[in-house]
């Protein structure tokens, strides 16, 4: 089975947190990033939260951006 990994990051590293998501795509990991799985009226906290309880891995970006 595929590792689940929530993806956290500034929306000002988006570019950098999309490349991550690819790699990991690519290499058969099961990526939650906001942009591909939260819409428009969606329950975006409880979405997150579910999210973040199922992840085996988080992975934080850090950068000045997300001080």
């Amino acid at each position: 089975m595929s590792e689940k990994v929530f993806i956290s990051y500034s929306h000002q590293d988006a570019s950098c947190a999309h490349g991550i998501a690819r790699y990991l795509t690519r290499h058969g990991c099961n990526v939650w990033i906001d942009t591909q799985n939260l819409s428009l009226g969606d329950q975006w906290a409880s979405d997150i939260e579910t999210a973040l309880n199922e992840a085996d891995i988080v992975v934080a970006i850090l950068s000045s951006s997300s001080n």
